[in-house]
């Protein structure tokens, strides 16, 4: 079975604990009632999965930092100091995602691979879900599954599909996904369980799930380049800042 095969069945058997959105009226396009429904939660995971690379990045470069190597070992993220100085870091960060996640690129995605999705059953079931009441249970489940996806997928030496290491990273990476991404998603009841095993135990998930990968392996791709950009471009920049914070300096 494959390994996204296996994490769906994992992923169902986890309670619901937030969804996206207000159901909407049938739209023009699916590649519309995606947005509509979807960018939203495109966004936050987007965003979610490319903190939680990062964060580990930028704390080994506060860590290395010239500025800092007189103060050897006193220099650890304990140090009020260092903690300044990560935080300038991280806000140079958060400025990037936000001008990122306030462009046209996630729903130029979404309409660039919804639009190119072919007519058929499948492609019908998926719109008309997505805009009936399981529409909200439906984008936070799909949410979910492309975060604990991708997260296992940048994980290449992680345990072996289908063991119970396995299962208890999804378990782990689900409530990651729940802590990071679900208390900015309205709550789900839990009434339409049975609608989203059907739903992704058969074709009609296959259009939603490729929309997602597309449209978030797309945006973690180009959020990468621009913080390696930023890393390199703004070298100067950040220097100054940790060494503000060394010096105690504002």
């Amino acid at each position: 079975m494959p390994i996204e095969s296996l994490i769906v069945l994992c992923l169902l058997t986890v309670g619901p604990s937030a969804a996206v959105g207000v159901p909407q009226k049938p739209a023009a396009t699916p590649a519309t009632v995606i947005e509509t429904t979807s960018a939203g939660a495109m966004t936050a995971v987007a965003r979610a999965i490319t903190e939680e690379k990062w964060n580990p990045i930028l704390d080994n470069r506060v860590q290395q930092s010239p500025a800092a190597s007189a103060l050897g070992a006193a220099w650890k993220p304990s140090d009020p100091r260092w903690q300044k100085a990560r935080a300038a870091l991280g806000a140079r960060m958060t400025a990037l995602i936000e001008s990122y996640t306030k462009s046209t690129q996630i729903p130029d995605h979404i309409q660039k691979s919804a639009g190119s999705l072919p007519p058929g059953p499948d492609r019908d079931a998926m719109v008309a879900a997505l805009t009936g009441p399981v529409g909200p249970a439906l984008v936070r489940q799909q949410a979910g599954m492309t975060f604990v996806v991708q997260s296992l997928s940048d994980n290449p030496n992680g345990p072996a599909p289908g063991t119970p290491a396995w299962a208890k990273q999804i378990n782990d990476t689900t409530k990651r996904f729940d802590e990071r991404v679900g208390p900015a998603l309205p709550p789900d009841d839990g009434t339409h369980r049975a609608e989203l095993q059907k739903i992704f135990l058969s074709p009609v998930r296959e259009p939603l799930g490729q929309v997602w990968t597309f449209v978030i392996s797309n945006a973690t791709r180009q959020l990468d380049t621009g913080l390696n950009l930023m890393l390199f471009d703004h070298q100067a920049m950040i220097e100054r800042d940790i060494a503000k914070a060394v010096a105690g300096r504002h």
